[in-house]
C-alpha cells in the first residue's frame, strides 16, 4: 500500500477464462498510476495468481462461498479487518448478482472507504435444477437489492440490463460497458490465412463458431441444433466450440453419436488466443439465454465477423450493419437460413467504427477514472 497514491480495494472472482477477472485485469491494469490497486478474491482459486503478481496487486483471499458460508463469512471479516486502517478510499465489488449481499454490509461496518458495486450480469452465472435452491437465491437476490441500493455510494452496470438484474432499477445506476483492446481485434488477411491453416480450415470451407461457457445459460445445445441445419444447406462447413463447462461432455457426446455432426464439430476448449481465432472465422454464432454485456459479441465485431445473437443481448453492444438479431422462439433452421444467406460477406476493418462507438478499452479506463474522482471529491 503506498500513503501517496489512491488505494483501491478491487474485488472479484479471479478465476481462470472469467469475463469478470478478464474484465478486472483489462481495466484495473491500466488504472493511472495515482491508483494503487489491491483485490479481495472470493472465487476460491489461484489459477490468476500469476497476474495478479504481474500487477504487483497484493491479494486477500476468502474461501468460496460454494465451498463453507461459514469460512466464507469469517475469511471476510478477517480480510476487511486487516483493512480497516482507512486508507483504503474505495471499495470496488465485481458481482454477477445481489445474492451474496453480507460482505457488503461487512464492508459497510468495518470500512471507511467508499463502495462501489459493479453489476456484470444479467442472471446468475448458474442454474440449479432443484426448485428449492433457486427459490432461495431469487429471495436472497431480493434483499441483496435493496441492500446494495441502500449502502452503495455509487452502483454500476454493464448495461441496462444489468442494472435491472442487480439493482431493480437504471435510476441512479451508471452504465459504462466492457470495452476491448481493439488494435488486438483488427482484422488481417494475414492472420486470418495462417490460423485458418493451423486450424486445417481448408479455402473453400465455411467456419461457424461459439465462444463461452458450456452451460444452460449459454444455450450450447441450441448452437449445435442450428450447425446441424446450416451443414444441411452447406455441407463443406464445420462449428468450432470454444470454451469449457458442465455441458462438455455432453456435447461431445451427442456429436460423436451423430454420423453427420461427428467430423464437423470441434471442440476447442479454452484458448488464449481469441482474437486471432475469430480472424479465421466466418461466422459468429451466439443463442445466449441472458447476458449481462455479451463481450464475446464485441470481439467477434472487432474483428469484422458476422453474427447472429439471441434477442437477450444488451443492444448497446450490437453493430447492426455487422450482427443479426433472432429470438429463441425462432427454429433452428431459420436461424441457419440467416447464415447462409449472409456468409459470403466482405470481410474488412471495422477498427474505426467501434472506435467511434466507444468500444477500445481506453474508453473504459477512462469511465472509471472520472468516477473514482468524482466519489472522492
Amino acid at each position: 500500500m503506498n500513503d501517496n497514491k489512491i488505494n483501491i480495494l478491487v474485488v472479484g472472482d479471479f478465476r481462470l477464462k472469467s469475463g469478470l477477472t478478464e474484465y478486472i485485469f483489462e481495466t484495473f491494469g491500466r488504472l493511472d498510476d495515482k491508483y494503487s490497486i489491491d483485490v479481495i478474491s472470493y472465487g476460491g482459486k489461484k489459477d490468476v495468481d500469476s497476474i495478479i503478481e504481474y500487477y504487483s496487486w497484493k491479494k486477500y483471499e476468502v474461501t468460496s462461498v460454494h465451498q463453507s458460508i461459514f469460512l466464507h463469512i469469517k475469511d471476510w471479516i478477517r480480510v476487511l479487518k486487516k483493512c480497516k486502517d482507512g486508507k483504503y478510499a474505495i471499495i470496488h465489488f465485481n458481482y454477477s448478482s445481489s445474492w451474496n449481499f453480507l460482505p457488503v454490509l461487512l464492508a459497510k461496518h468495518i470500512l471507511k472507504a467508499k463502495i462501489i458495486i459493479h453489476s456484470h450480469s444479467a442472471y446468475y452465472s448458474n442454474i440449479s435444477n432443484k426448485k428449492i435452491i433457486m427459490w432461495t437465491l431469487d429471495k436472497l437476490n431480493g434483499i441483496g437489492k435493496k441492500v446494495f441500493n441502500k449502502y452503495a455510494d455509487v452502483k454500476l452496470a454493464t448495461s441496462v440490463p444489468a442494472a435491472y438484474w442487480m439493482f431493480g432499477t437504471k435510476n441512479n445506476v451508471k452504465i459504462i460497458s466492457n470495452g476491448i483492446d481493439l488494435k488486438k481485434y483488427d482484422f488481417s488477411r494475414s492472420k486470418r490465412k495462417i490460423i485458418r491453416s493451423k486450424l486445417n480450415i481448408s479455402n473453400n470451407t465455411k467456419a461457424l463458431c461459439f465462444i463461452g461457457a458450456l452451460r444452460k445459460l449459454k444455450n450450447p445445445d441450441f448452437v449445435l441444433e442450428i450447425f446441424e441445419e446450416y451443414k444441411k444447406m452447406d455441407k463443406n462447413s464445420k462449428l468450432f466450440i470454444f470454451g469449457d463447462g458442465v455441458m462438455k461432455e455432453r456435447l461431445q457426446q451427442k456429436v460423436e453419436q451423430s454420423n453427420f455432426l461427428r467430423d464437423s464439430v470441434i471442440f476447442g476448449g479454452v484458448v488464449n488466443n481469441i482474437p486471432e481465432i475469430l480472424q479465421a472465422m466466418d461466422y459468429f454464432v451466439f443463442p445466449s439465454q441472458s447476458e449481462g454485456y455479451g463481450l464475446a459479441l464485441a470481439e467477434a465485431e472487432a474483428t469484422g465477423l458476422h453474427s447472429v445473437v439471441s434477442e437477450n443481448i444488451p443492444k448497446s453492444v450490437i453493430i447492426s450493419s455487422l450482427t443479426h438479431v433472432k429470438n429463441l422462439t425462432d427454429s433452428p433452421q431459420e436461424w441457419a437460413r440467416l447464415i447462409y444467406n449472409d456468409i459470403n460477406y466482405i470481410r474488412k476493418s471495422e477498427y474505426q467504427k467501434l472506435l467511434d462507438k466507444g468500444f477500445d478499452i481506453s474508453r473504459v479506463v477512462s469511465s472509471v477514472q472520472g468516477l473514482y474522482d468524482e466519489v472522492l471529491k
